[in-house]
């Protein structure tokens, strides 16, 4: 060629995915992956799950994104690479009170208990002349008897009325 020429660099943006793994929640307001590339800002969904606090998405490590975790909400544009976004859960807390139900003695502090894990519930220390102890129900009549066994709360207590 004759003279001086130059050539531009030509671009075209990459779009990358971000897949959600909901860990057995749902995610409101989306589906389950998000397309976006390095000039987006990106909007995070929050998501539920029955007795859990959510806290964000934990990154797998793929591109940019580390392993650090999201809350739900605008992450800046920057971000680089297809990403599986994990939710972080934690269970919500519950308080366990224990009624004696016409005992004649005793007493017995609240109980708190983390939904999903199991726990022994505390020991009768209530007394009721002329009576024997069979363990707790959450209902009247009862339908279940709790013992002092190992138990999980799922789905969380009836509210007291």
């Amino acid at each position: 060629m004759y003279g001086g020429v130059t050539f531009n660099a030509q671009w075209s943006l990459a779009g990358y995915t971000i897949l959600y793994n909901a860990d057995g929640g749902t995610i409101s307001g989306t589906g389950y992956t998000t397309a976006y590339n390095v000039q987006s800002t990106i909007t995070l969904p929050s998501a539920q799950k029955t007795g859990y606090s959510f806290g964000g998405w934990v990154a797998d490590g793929s591109g940019n994104w580390g392993t650090d975790t999201y809350v739900a909400g605008n992450v800046s544009a920057g971000k680089l690479g297809n990403v599986t976004l994990k939710a972080v859960w934690s269970g919500i807390t519950y308080y366990i009170s224990f009624d004696g139900n016409h005992s004649t003695d005793g007493s017995m502090l609240i109980q708190p208990m983390t939904y999903g894990k199991s726990a022994k519930l505390n020991t009768n220390t209530y007394t009721r002349t002329g009576y024997s102890f069979l363990g707790w129900s959450a209902t009247q009549p009862p339908l279940h008897i709790w013992t002092a066994q190992p138990c999980r709360i799922c789905p969380p207590p009836p509210a007291p009325s």
